[in-house]
């Protein structure tokens, strides 16, 4: 019987306010911490899994990011770390943690910014359904503008990665390109449910397919050029660029597809960009 009523009095326990903010906090900072060390990757993971599942039970847990902001903050050559504070976003996003999320708005928007010129697909696939989830979340009326926020901030965001399209230099870096590649990633997320979104970018992603569509046929033709000159020495092509010049240019021709009719003078552009890569590029 004293085992029994010590059973029960077990299954009965419930941790105080303190307790469970230690073990949620605990856990998001655990999983920051372990993302990078490769040897302990695993552990970040599970504690974001464990993260979900405390929040399920403990929906009105009080989470604290200080560390979170300050561990984002450096993170630009983490992708890992950078990987984990959009799953733990996502994790608070499916339990509809908006009150959570409407408190730490700064975490959110230093996790953007810091996505920006990322080059890791896994960060930007992560990213894009970060923003899904987003635009899928029910939010009640007193944190809709958690939500309002958030498109601002992605407008921003857009806007800061398709502006380097106009950069003069005749070789884009490696952030500039990546950062016009998530750019069109994010309008891609946003294509379905806020389409208003992409409207509003549509001439600047003509630049886009413009520069691209010339710079894409560049390196077929030298791609072509060394096939046939299999003894000499021409400029190598460099396969990542070859890469991300084809999915920016693809990207971009998507996002125009449905919208010729509201490029009004940028529509000739854009047709002249399509012409030229089937005249130089078959």
């Amino acid at each position: 019987p004293a085992a029994a009523a010590a059973a029960a009095a077990d299954d009965d326990y419930q941790p105080n306010a303190t307790m469970i903010e230690m073990v949620v906090n605990f856990l998001m900072r655990s999983a920051l911490h372990a993302a990078e060390p490769k040897e302990v990757s695993h552990l970040s993971k599970r504690c974001v899994q464990l993260l979900d599942k405390a929040l399920a039970i403990w929906p009105n847990a009080v989470l604290k990011f200080q560390y979170f902001e300050k561990m984002i903050e450096k993170c630009e050559d983490k992708p890992e770390t950078l990987y984990t504070g959009l799953e733990i976003i996502k994790t608070l996003l499916d339990r509809n943690m908006m009150h959570a999320i409407a408190q730490n708005h700064n975490a959110v928007h230093q996790l953007l910014k810091t996505c920006l010129s990322c080059d890791k697909p896994k960060v930007i696939d992560s990213l894009c359904n970060m923003v899904t989830k987003y635009l899928d979340v029910q939010a009640p009326i007193n944190k809709a503008d958690a939500i309002t926020q958030f498109i601002g901030w992605l407008k921003e965001l857009i806007e800061q990665g398709l502006q380097h399209v106009s950069t003069q230099s005749s070789q884009l870096s490696k952030e500039e390109r990546a950062s016009i590649h998530n750019a069109e990633r994010i309008l891609q997320a946003l294509n379905a449910k806020a389409p208003e979104i992409v409207d509003e970018h549509a001439q600047q992603i003509v630049k886009v397919v413009h520069r691209f569509s010339k710079e894409h046929c560049q390196l077929i033709q030298a791609e072509r050029s060394r096939a046939r000159q299999p003894h000499a020495q021409p400029e190598s092509v460099d396969g990542e660029v070859q890469e991300s010049t084809t999915r920016i240019l693809v990207m971009g021709i998507q996002l125009l597809s449905t919208r010729l009719n509201m490029l009004n003078d940028h529509r000739k552009t854009f047709l002249n960009a399509i012409t030229f890569l089937i005249e130089r590029c078959p």
